[in-house]
């Protein structure tokens, strides 16, 4: 897959993405890709708060650390309940066939990108100020 690389991204932050259950309703037209696009904002919240490429193994990697943590934040807790909840089903092909993400990687570990579309659909109804 060829990478685009964008200029600059978002002028809000992954942490100010309101997480809410079910995540990013009405945003993107199907409750399954919003699903997929909010468990890049997380993730991309959980490493450092920056709008980076996500392989979706990292969303194995921060079940594993919400699920240890002790006292989880309220962004961990969010987490835990969309993970356990059988009506999110999280579909990122749906979010890459509509182009609100890039696929990055050929082979191995999925890796995407969100693009401005889904930024631009975030930033609507789903940013805090």
């Amino acid at each position: 897959m060829a990478h685009r690389a964008r200029s600059q991204g978002p002028a809000f932050k992954p942490s100010q993405v309101l997480l809410v259950v079910p995540p990013l309703i009405g945003t993107m037209g199907n409750s399954e890709a919003e699903v997929a696009a909010a468990l890049i904002v997380y993730v991309c919240t959980m490493k450092g708060d920056a709008w980076q490429p996500m392989a979706f193994t990292d969303v194995r990697d921060a079940a594993k650390a919400a699920d240890e943590a002790k006292e989880p934040t309220p962004r961990e807790q969010w987490f835990r309940d969309i993970m356990r909840n059988p009506f999110a089903r999280p579909n990122v092909h749906r979010l890459l066939a509509d182009g609100f993400a890039e696929q990055l990687s050929a082979e191995g570990p999925l890796v995407v990108q969100l693009l401005p579309k889904a930024f631009e659909a975030i930033e609507k109804r789903w940013v805090a100020r």
